[in-house]
């Protein structure tokens, strides 16, 4: 029991280091093995070692993210020429799954959340989902949340921003929800504020038919 009780304890130690060296990032894997680990984790929900293989290979950019479950332009995916992911039917499963990993812990599933939002921006269904239940996290544990996104640089955090609050029709002022980080960071803040008035900004110039 001691020798399983420790080895449980390296192996948390081991996986909470690879989130703070983010050595999962860049790491693409084939649309195979992301099904594969899919399949064994659904089969057995509350498996540790399938929980993590599935959270390794969930994709780890917005790249990556978009072309395994998402759209393949760099459009709202309105227009007829789009080409679909070929997970894009399954998205809903593959998000929902990631988001219930609840043997992983918060800073890495969070770290991960953040990467994928990098130079992201709005789509119709996988990454507006995304975004949704990102959205549910900020609301439900926001002052952790915003401790580690607050550890990224500035251009990291308003791109973590700019997607969070991107879409045809942007928030016309700040979430009520949002506006406690003032309180927690000033800086995540003030870069919070930029990035809405960044997408405002974008999305009336659209409007007038100048483009992004």
């Amino acid at each position: 029991m001691i020798k399983f009780l420790l080895g449980m304890a390296f192996f948390i130690q081991i996986l909470n280091a690879s989130c703070q060296l983010k050595s999962f990032e860049n790491k693409s894997v084939s649309i195979q093995v992301l099904k594969k680990s899919k399949e064994n984790l659904e089969i057995s929900k509350e498996n540790l070692e399938y929980q993590k293989n599935y959270f390794i290979n969930f994709p780890n950019t917005f790249n990556d993210f978009k072309m395994y479950l998402g759209l393949r332009s760099d459009t709202f995916g309105f227009e007829n020429n789009i080409t679909e992911s070929p997970l894009f039917n399954q998205h809903m499963s593959y998000i929902d799954l990631f988001f219930q990993l609840n043997k992983i812990q918060k800073e890495c599933l969070y770290e991960k959340i953040i990467n994928v939002f990098q130079n992201g921006h709005a789509q119709v269904d996988a990454v507006n989902f995304f975004v949704y239940l990102t959205n549910g996290v900020m609301e439900e544990n926001q002052r952790k949340f915003i401790k580690i996104l607050s550890k990224r640089t500035d251009k990291e955090q308003k791109s973590f921003w700019y997607l969070y609050f991107d879409g045809p029709h942007p928030e016309k002022k700040l979430p009520k929800h949002l506006e406690n980080i003032k309180k927690l960071n000033e800086n995540t803040y003030s870069i919070m504020i930029s990035a809405l008035k960044q997408v405002q900004q974008d999305r009336a110039s659209e409007d007038d038919g100048h483009g992004h």
